[in-house]
């Protein structure tokens, strides 16, 4: 059985990476060795794990939330941490889950040999803190890592362009076998992230708010936690949203409120390939999503089953919003459509691609 050891910077949120972990090890645990190593100092998962999947941990600079008053020499104590955790897992595959982890392991395994998979989960030409950290990028890649897994093949391009050696691309996976189809009977929308600035619900509740005057009985639920929680509620009552739009947590029944919702949206300024537009399409939501970079173009087919809108233009993400919420047909042709177009991305065929790329490896 072949050993793996992922490397990933936390299992303890509610973020699509952290799903994506959940359901590879579900789908593999039983064909092969995996042990998770997480850098935040904790083993917790938010999502659940196989009882014999082991969880370890590190404390590390790279996951303290407030840098600013720390030097940047302390990312040197986190490479030597690394280093010194490896020694143990010399015959392991190691697939890291981060850009930084992946410059890490460059300095972490200097001199010695491991298998490097770098399993891309943000888009290539994410805004880095610094340009530092993208040469970084630039100069450790081709020479750390044997294989780099990328999500889209806009970005397989990208790294093959960048000199590494070996790269494919395998996207995520959908969460649920067999998910019930949502009737589509009711007026609510829902939408899913991290509230960062990257997840753009700043600019779906300025769309929002160009639409309730007009779809009064429509209502917005918003799931999710971060950083940037506060002023959205602030933003939705300087907006007179409060009776139309619901800031809620994150839970783990997700695919409760998929089924009680009749469309979903993504407002994203970037993805890579979003883990939740594909979930709620594989119960049937019509999707309306912002064409960012990579992601939703290679999930939809626009007016098919969902419809992709400008990036960052809130005037047409409220027009394809409204076309949805007026035409009750469109929805539900949409949604079928997306219901039965996204089985294509089935954990038997994902996962499958997975087990075999890792039984190839020399």
């Amino acid at each position: 059985m072949r050993k793996v050891l992922i490397i990933t910077p936390t299992l303890s949120c509610s973020g699509g990476r952290e799903r994506v972990m959940s359901n590879f090890t579900k789908y593999l645990y039983q064909k092969l060795d995996i042990t998770f190593l997480t850098l935040n100092g904790t083993v917790e998962s938010y999502y659940p794990l196989p009882e014999n999947v082991a969880v370890k941990t590190i404390d590390t600079f790279f996951q303290k939330e407030n840098k600013l008053n720390d030097s940047k020499l302390s990312y040197i104590r986190d490479i030597m941490k690394l280093r010194k955790f490896l020694k143990a897992y010399k015959n392991y595959i190691i697939i890291s889950t981060d850009v930084y982890i992946t410059i890490f392991l460059y300095f972490a395994t200097l001199g010695k040999r491991f298998y490097i998979i770098a399993n891309e989960h943000l888009p290539y030409n994410i805004t880095y803190s610094s340009k530092f950290w993208e040469k970084a990028r630039n100069f450790t890649y081709p020479r750390v890592t044997k294989l780099v897994v990328t999500l889209t093949d806009r970005d397989k391009h990208n790294f093959e362009q960048l000199g590494c050696r070996k790269c494919i691309t395998i996207p995520n996976a959908l969460t649920y076998e067999q998910p019930r189809k949502a009737p589509l009977e009711g007026k609510r929308i829902i939408a899913v992230g991290r509230f960062t600035a990257q997840k753009g619900f700043d600019y779906l509740l300025e769309a929002y708010a160009k639409l309730t005057p007009k779809y009064p009985e429509w209502t917005l639920d918003i799931f999710g936690e971060g950083p940037l929680k506060n002023d959205l509620e602030h933003q939705i009552e300087n907006l007179n949203l409060r009776d139309f739009v619901q800031i809620k947590g994150p839970t783990p029944r997700i695919e409760e409120e998929y089924i009680k919702s009749d469309i979903y949206v993504l407002s994203s300024r970037y993805e890579a390939f979003p883990m939740v537009l594909i979930e709620a399409m594989s119960f049937g939501l019509p999707p309306v999503a912002f064409d960012c970079e990579t992601g939703p173009a290679e999930i939809i087919a626009p007016g098919e089953d969902g419809l992709l809108v400008p990036p960052e233009d809130v005037e047409e993400l409220a027009a394809n919003l409204e076309k949805l919420m007026e035409n009750r047909d469109l929805r539900k042709t949409l949604g079928l459509n997306a219901f039965e177009n996204i089985k294509r991305l089935s954990p038997e065929a994902i996962f499958g691609n997975w087990y075999r790329l890792i039984q190839e490896i020399g």
